[in-house]
């Protein structure tokens, strides 16, 4: 039986037809129109008409940060032969925040690098340098190899040192560094001296297996130094080389003072019994400026026998001593006299368990002995009387080495006014104190009412994990900005508000903030970018020399290093603490890839 649909129900039929044909219509047309409109518009990317690509590369321009279809339509373009075109794409990408690896594939960015490296500006060379520097996850690609070499042969005395450079940061990066290390040794013989100088430093951090011939003798001064240094360091047995540039007088007093440096690299009774005799044979009388250096360098690469005792240490250590206590005033003689103190060459003062008396504490020369001797000695092994008004560097290192520290042999540095100095001290009390003498001794800080003690109390308490709830509360009810992001770091350096992750390198451009103190949390948190503002060579922000040594703050960054990072000597001359800075960014190129991982 056929049953038959009634009339009533018949008439919506085409009424429903005409709707779903509508909807559909509206459908495709709100997703297919906007999609080959775009595929229309950047089509035009490579148009033979400048106009056309003009209007696409705008499109580009302004909708490629927001549509991922646009991004990824106009990279396939990428492929384009025509140069000119290529750049301005990538152009149009770069003004929409686009260019960046890894969003970019590696073909068109080598391709990009390739064509800044043959540019005839100097400035776009050095930033291909730079650039491949990054692509660290590229390291072993062989395009990126002939970038490398290609930089590294330019005519520009900037731009090889910064291929060097980035020679050295993709060679860390990798298990099999060997093809990089070929780079750095061809560069040992660059016509420029920094370049050949800085190649032999990376060299003697690398430790190659290969062979490298070091003809020191044949090179300018200062790369002789490099070369000496390079030499004992991957060969420490072997000291001739050091031991015969110190023996020829005619050999420059710059390069005879590096290789007495040297010889603390190497512990063989040859070594030893050179750098005894430099010692005695201008240890007993005013040394001449140009041996001063030489002994100077030699007494602090004795090996100090308080700390480290050493079966094979020689019984004859040698003998140093002055005439009178007036020459520690001599410009000549003071800083052997210094060096000597803090190695225990000299028998004054031989334990230092009472410092000098108020009355001295005016004497430039005293304080400086009392520091050398105080700095030089082993921790925890004598108790030091502390004078009431003692200079504070000289409180802070007694408290470091002294057999019973009290934390209120440090109040006066936590409220000090020199951030740096506020730094050691809680690296100090960090270091020295016990667990209940640092709960007692944060708590007290975070709740004093001097803002420098807060921020003290809130950096130790990053330091110690301690009183977490008490700083979270303190830094909710600061009402002073500055105080409050002190308080801040110290709960991210705990582990809490990951947001500073992102914003603490921003703190380091204010100028209302200490600085150093940033710098300590962010060390403490492993974030690289406190790595990059201490040691990057191609921008040093400030002079590292007298941060570490005068401001003594090398106590804070050795706490941070790890154990294969190049020294720094704080009672060493002014020359060859450049030269251990030049050494220490050097390193940092070659490991930056594993600092601040988290």
């Amino acid at each position: 039986m056929i049953h038959s649909v009634p009339r009533s129900q018949l008439k919506w039929w085409p009424l429903t037809i005409h709707l779903a044909i509508t909807v559909a219509v509206v459908v495709v047309g709100v997703w297919l129109i906007p999609r080959w409109h775009v595929r229309a518009v950047l089509n035009n990317l490579t148009a033979p008409s400048q106009a056309q690509r003009e209007v696409a590369l705008n499109y580009v321009i302004r909708r490629a940060a927001q549509s991922q279809k646009v991004f990824e339509t106009a990279l396939l373009h990428l492929e384009v032969t025509d140069t000119t075109n290529f750049l301005q794409i990538v152009n149009a990408l770069d003004h929409a925040g686009r260019w960046s690896r890894p969003l970019i594939p590696p073909s068109p960015w080598l391709r990009w690098l390739s064509i800044l490296a043959s540019d005839p500006g100097a400035e776009s060379r050095l930033n291909a340098s730079y650039h491949l520097s990054q692509v660290v996850d590229l390291a072993a690609e062989q395009g990126v190899h002939t970038l490398v070499k290609h930089l590294l042969s330019d005519k520009d005395d900037q731009v090889r040192a910064d291929a060097l450079l980035t020679a050295a940061r993709l060679a860390g990066s990798l298990d099999d560094p060997s093809p990089y290390e070929a780079m750095i040794a061809s560069c040992t013989t660059d016509p420029a001296p920094q370049v050949a100088r800085r190649a032999w430093l990376l060299l003697g951090l690398l430790g190659p297996t290969t062979g490298t011939v070091a003809n020191w003798r044949a090179t300018p001064p200062e790369v002789a130094q490099a070369v000496l240094w390079s030499s004992l360091r991957t060969n420490p047995d072997q000291p001739s080389p050091a031991i015969e540039a110190i023996n020829d007088p005619a050999v420059p007093a710059s390069v005879r003072a590096m290789a007495a440096y040297c010889l603390h690299l190497s512990r063989t009774e040859e070594s030893l019994t050179t750098l005894t005799g430099v010692i005695e044979a201008h240890g007993d009388h005013r040394s001449t400026d140009d041996k001063s250096d030489i002994v100077w360098r030699a007494i602090l690469g004795y090996p100090d026998a308080r700390h480290t005792p050493n079966p094979e240490q020689p019984t004859h250590q040698p003998r140093v001593s002055w005439p009178d206590k007036g020459d520690l005033n001599s410009p000549a003689t003071q800083p052997l006299i210094l060096s000597a103190l803090y190695r225990g060459l000299l028998p004054a003062q031989p334990h230092i368990t009472t410092l000098p008396p108020k009355q001295a504490l005016n004497s430039q020369p005293i304080i400086l002995a009392s520091l050398a001797a105080l700095e030089g000695l082993p921790s925890n092994r004598y108790t030091i009387a502390l004078p009431p008004d003692v200079p504070d560097i000289i409180r802070l290192s007694a408290v470091a080495v002294a057999a019973n520290p009290q934390p209120r042999d440090l109040i006066d540095l936590f409220v000090s006014d020199a951030p740096s100095l506020r730094d050691l001290a809680c690296i100090v009390a960090t270091d020295r104190f016990t667990g209940q003498q640092l709960a007692d001794l944060v708590e007290s800080l975070l709740t004093d009412f001097n803002d420098n003690a807060k921020r003290s109390g809130a950096i130790l308490a990053g330091l110690t994990g301690c009183h977490s709830d008490l700083l979270t509360k303190r830094a909710s009810d600061e009402d002073i900005w500055s105080v409050q992001q002190i308080q801040r770091l110290g709960l991210w350096m705990q582990g809490r508000l990951p947001e500073m992750d992102r914003l603490a390198p921003g703190l380091l451009s204010r100028d209302d903030l200490p600085t150093t103190t940033i710098l300590l949390a962010m060390l403490h948190r492993g974030h690289p970018a406190a790595w990059e503002y201490l040691l990057d060579p191609r921008s040093p922000t400030f002079d590292l020399v007298d941060l570490l040594d005068q401001y003594r703050w090398w106590r804070v960054l050795e706490r941070y290093l790890p154990d294969n990072a190049p020294p720094f000597w704080v009672w060493a001359d002014p020359q060859l603490e450049q030269f251990q800075i030049e050494v220490l960014r050097s390193w940092y190129v070659l490991n930056s890839h594993r600092l601040g991982a988290r």
